[in-house]
């Protein structure tokens, strides 16, 4: 009798898909927690529920923008029967190198141009520079660092934050320039 009830429980529980909803409560829990409260509040304050309708409308709203934001959106398929079907792209004709997209790092972007991408935005992919050349020119980049930046901007702040990005910066100006050169 005892295993029979569990079975009947095990095939209720995959047919209402409980594990997707404990795992939603888990994924977004203050949402689920202003779901509950608005639910209570509609079942115990009935006399008032065209006041809670304007609440109940924003609920609504926000869950529309979110399914409607498309397939990767931050909530889950509610529609179970609905299987999403991305179209395939020539992954060799976008990313002939096989990286991924500067812009929002997926790899399969469709959103952005990929003939800017490895170029513009990453001029330092497929590079070939060899170590003693890499070596040389971080060491001419420190020294321009700490003789022209640091003597100034240490009275300044003593974050390192600025100095990283300028770093970033001129590294990335490198390898433009040596992209350009080999063109």
């Amino acid at each position: 009798m005892g295993s029979w009830v569990r079975t009947i429980c095990g095939r209720l529980k995959q047919r209402l898909r409980l594990d997707v909803g404990r795992e939603i409560c888990r994924q977004y829990p203050l949402f689920c927690f202003l779901l509950l409260c608005l639910s209570v509040a509609s079942l115990l304050l009935n006399r008032y529920l065209h006041v809670l309708m304007i609440f109940w409308s924003f609920v609504a709203g926000v869950v529309t923008f979110y399914c409607s934001l498309g397939p990767d959106s931050l909530l889950p398929n509610i529609f179970f029967t609905i299987k999403y079907k991305p179209k395939q792209l020539g992954l060799q004709e976008l990313f002939p190198q096989g990286h991924s997209c500067a812009v929002c790092g997926k790899v399969k972007c469709k959103r952005h141009r990929p003939s800017l991408l490895l170029e513009n935005y990453q001029p330092w992919l497929d590079l070939k520079v060899s170590s003693k050349v890499d070596a040389s020119l971080s060491e001419v980049l420190e020294l321009v660092l700490e003789n022209f930046v640091y003597p100034w901007y240490r009275d300044v702040t003593d974050d390192e934050s600025f100095v990283d990005e300028l770093r970033i910066t001129l590294r990335f100006f490198a390898s433009v320039l040596v992209r350009r050169i080999h063109k």
